[in-house]
């Protein structure tokens, strides 16, 4: 699931650089999913990157995380999947909340940078032993992003912020509650 994930936003992005129909089609712009509803834009953007720098680093950060997150930990193909694609969604639809009163803004978002900022905290939860060092990690990290809002560099740091609380929740919910559930029965 991970690989598939990395090839098709690959080669979803290559094309979109060839064919920029296809990537008016799925970009986030929030004029046009405030005017149309078109909500299927908060998880299509995340197959769509700005450059082989943001391409690359996304997904050699995916890779990496992801890897050790299947086979190091019980978060099983499908709900890593769902952790993919729910924190990819949650981020931008957070962002949108954040910048939609912006006024006279375009707001353009590319990237799977939640997503995968959302895949990089369960992993640091499930994988460091100590809950509380694993914990004081993924805050130091959060903290940072806290304060590069507001920064005007081109990067989605609200996105970035969200996935890293999502990951943290959605690991809670979903691997370690059911696990904690199970084992006392």
């Amino acid at each position: 699931m991970l690989y598939f994930v990395i090839l098709t936003t690959c080669c979803t992005t290559l094309l979109a650089w060839q064919y920029k129909d296809l990537e008016a089609l799925l970009i986030y712009r929030s004029d046009v999913v405030t005017d149309t509803s078109q909500w299927y834009r908060f998880i299509t953007n995340g197959l769509l990157h700005a450059s082989v720098k943001h391409l690359g680093g996304n997904m050699v950060t995916l890779a990496l995380a992801g890897f050790m997150l299947l086979s190091k930990t019980t978060m099983g193909q499908v709900r890593f999947l769902g952790l993919y694609i729910t924190g990819l969604f949650v981020s931008s639809y957070v962002s949108y909340v954040f910048h939609k009163d912006v006024v006279n803004v375009l707001f353009i978002e590319y990237g799977a940078s939640g997503a995968v900022f959302a895949v990089v905290s369960a992993n640091l939860l499930l994988t460091i032993r100590s809950r509380f060092v694993a914990l004081a990690v993924i805050t130091f990290i959060g903290l940072l992003e806290y304060r590069s809002i507001g920064v005007n560099d081109n990067v989605g740091h609200v996105a970035h912020l969200v996935g890293i609380i999502y990951g943290v929740a959605f690991t809670q919910l979903f691997v370690l509650l059911p696990k904690h559930y199970f084992s006392q029965r």
